[in-house]
């Protein structure tokens, strides 16, 4: 049976990869969130799963990376296994608990999971009170440690499951504002430290794209390491709190920006479900030739929903 493991599944496109994954009764889907309790979107999906294939684990990608210790408990009212990992627990036991439910295997790693303050999310480098802000705005408000060093953690931890099947994917949700290119020919200067971290993250999946390269090379086996950018995804009917006015100013005035500096910019904000549908189609055409890359919207959204 194919197993996929979803960090960052509770709302917006993971929760859509969850729904769109686990429609298949073949498939194995593997949740992770920081807080099962406050994420009613997958506990409903959970529920009315008619084929109890969505297991759902209980960690934060990001503290949850010291020393862990993981008990499993069953949370009988949404039908989910939940795996809670301590706060003297360790990621890396989330993947012996998953080991458990795939028999040892995992087919592919999707990495969604993000930090975004809407208040803050369209300002530029020097829009902030003053450094202080801007400090707590890449480490404090946790965007660096979740938007990269938990995609890193998540790979660490899963990359013997992948290894265990022949799939062996890790896919990186990505994003435009992190595109160096992009940033570069429409001249994007806000969403500054989103697009910053969000570009590292890029990198750490191209490094691990390379390492695997390297064990290929040295007789290991075949990965296919990517990133790819939906664009714009209208995730408001599963969003847990609404942009506040200042934020929706922001996105419209960026939005006439892009068109302005690249008119041939797709401003689209997609249905999650449409997203997820370009994302899989591409995702399927993609091979071990492909590791390494970063897929923009522009060719997500060429494939068909």
């Amino acid at each position: 049976m194919p197993s996929y493991a979803i960090v960052g599944a509770s709302r917006g496109v993971g929760l859509e990869f969850v729904r769109q994954l686990a429609a298949d009764p073949a498939h194995v889907v593997l949740t992770f969130v920081r807080d099962p309790a406050r994420s009613p979107h997958l506990a409903a999906l959970v529920t009315n799963s008619r084929d109890h294939n969505i297991h759902v684990v209980q960690v934060d990608v990001v503290d949850d990376h010291r020393t862990l210790q993981v008990r499993a408990v069953l949370f009988s009212q949404y039908r989910m296994e939940i795996v809670v990992l301590t706060d003297d627990g360790r990621v890396q036991y989330a993947a012996v608990q998953v080991a458990q439910v795939t028999d040892g295997a995992l087919d592919m790693l999707m990495y969604s999971a993000a930090r975004m303050n809407s208040e803050s999310l369209f300002l530029r480098l020097d829009e902030y009170d003053d450094a202080d802000a801007l400090d707590t705005e890449f480490l404090a408000a946790v965007r660096l440690p979740t938007n990269v060093l938990g995609f890193v953690h998540a790979t660490n931890a899963f990359l013997p499951l992948l290894r265990a099947r022949s799939m062996r994917k890790i896919v990186l949700l990505s994003s435009g504002a992190g595109d160096r290119a992009f940033v570069q020919r429409t001249a994007l200067a806000e969403m500054a430290v989103y697009g910053a971290t969000k570009a590292a993250a890029d990198m750490a999946m191209t490094k691990f794209a390379a390492q695997l390269e390297d064990e290929r090379v040295r007789g290991g086996l075949p990965f296919t390491v990517v990133a790819m950018a939906p664009g714009q995804v209208d995730v408001s009917a599963t969003a847990t709190n609404m942009p506040c006015p200042a934020a929706a100013a922001s996105l419209r005035r960026m939005t006439a920006h892009l068109l302005d500096a690249l008119p041939s910019f797709d401003a689209r904000a997609l249905h999650p479900a449409d997203a997820v549908q370009r994302l899989l189609a591409l995702l399927a055409a993609l091979n071990t030739a492909d590791s390494g890359t970063v897929r923009p919207s522009t060719e997500v959204r060429a494939m068909p929903a």
